[in-house]
């Protein structure tokens, strides 16, 4: 048994996905946008924060903060309130 949309149900389903699926992609644009603008600017801070605790950052913990999670940057932001120099910010993570 074929069943046959009409031809004004199919179009106007189909404008209604094409709507949707513009719509998602926008969604989507904006969110990757607000998201790489909040961990830029999450990442300067962390790096200012430790700078001026522990003076000039290496390369390797440059490397090391824009790799990783957002989980892990909390982490150390919070570990660096207490630490008593940079290693000890980032070993506390690997017992963590």
């Amino acid at each position: 048994m074929t069943v046959r949309i009409p031809k004004d149900v199919f179009l106007g389903i189909s404008g209604w996905m094409a709507f949707n699926m513009i719509w998602l992609q926008y969604f989507q644009t904006v969110l990757d946008e607000h998201m790489e603008r909040w961990c830029d600017k999450h990442d300067i801070d962390t790096f200012e924060q430790l700078a001026r605790r522990f003076g000039p950052l290496p390369s390797e913990v440059h490397k090391l903060i824009s790799a990783a999670g957002i989980d892990h940057v909390e982490h150390w932001f919070d570990t660096e309130i207490d630490a008593p120099d940079l290693a000890s910010v980032f070993e506390t993570k690997a017992r963590h």
